[in-house]
């Protein structure tokens, strides 16, 4: 039972579109909302089967695939395969090609042709929107880093509250925020009132002692090969936050001053 039932060729994607693989499973059976986990362990645990009840015809999932052709218009989609899972589950493959990062899922589902090709046939639709295996990737432009404990190994307040005696007494302060017990900002006050007294050239000290992360120079190297734009965005010192950005090639740096 189980096979490919048609192949089309994948598309050539056209300059400044994005290719897509959108893969559409039906079920014969009623419609159950938020169902899509179990759903897709039903795929998972399928073994083939004869039942001649409940089963889904080949002109049933063409129907479904004028269907998203249309819901999906203009973009340009293209049927690769159409297979029988089990006679009462089959799976479509598409090409996808768009000229923009789709938002999918949520306006597609609830599309009132496929809503009334649901009830109509008493079937289950489940969409999911991939990379299109032909590509590597979906294009990246930009990468987006935290600082402390993250590009660098350390955190800085902490190393600024150990210049002048107070470690335990900043840490203490963001073990709370963690918890919960105090917001962002109100922490962030609190910690930077009991470093009075570090001095100002501090900053120099920190360079020698803080450590870069494992990978983190030789990732930031890869994406700026690959035309990534790169910024770090933390919520602690822009002294810092600039200098690792000098360090690691960075195209932004924003941080509390």
């Amino acid at each position: 039972m189980a096979g490919i039932t048609s192949y089309s060729p994948i598309p050539e994607p056209q300059s400044g579109s994005t290719t897509f693989q959108l893969v559409a499973t039906l079920f014969a059976q009623p419609k159950k909302a938020g169902n899509l986990d179990s759903s897709i362990q039903t795929i998972q645990s399928l073994q083939p089967t004869t039942e001649s009840a409940a089963s889904i015809s080949s002109s049933q999932a063409a129907e479904l695939s004028s269907i998203l052709s249309s819901a999906l218009s203009p973009n340009t989609l293209t049927l690769q395969t159409s297979r029988h899972l089990s006679s009462r589950v089959i799976q479509n493959k598409y090409t996808l090609v768009s000229s923009s990062i789709l938002s999918f899922t949520s306006n597609l589902r609830i599309h009132p042709g496929l809503v009334a090709f649901e009830e109509t046939h008493s079937l289950e639709i489940v969409l999911q929107l991939l990379p299109c295996p032909r590509s590597e990737h979906i294009p990246l432009g930009l990468a987006v880093f935290d600082l402390d404990s993250t590009l660098i190994n350390q955190e800085v307040i902490d190393e600024l509250a150990r210049s002048i005696g107070v470690t335990q007494l900043v840490s203490a302060i963001t073990e709370r925020a963690m918890a919960g017990e105090l917001d962002f900002a109100a922490s962030l006050k609190e910690r930077v009132a009991l470093l009075k007294g570090v001095r100002a050239d501090v900053w120099e000290d920190l360079k020698g002692q803080l450590t870069f992360a494992t990978g983190a120079r030789e990732l930031c190297r890869g994406l700026k090969r690959l035309g990534v734009k790169m910024a770090v965005l933390s919520g602690g010192f822009v002294q810092m936050a600039e200098w690792v950005k000098g360090e690691l090639g960075l195209d932004y740096a924003f941080a509390n001053h």
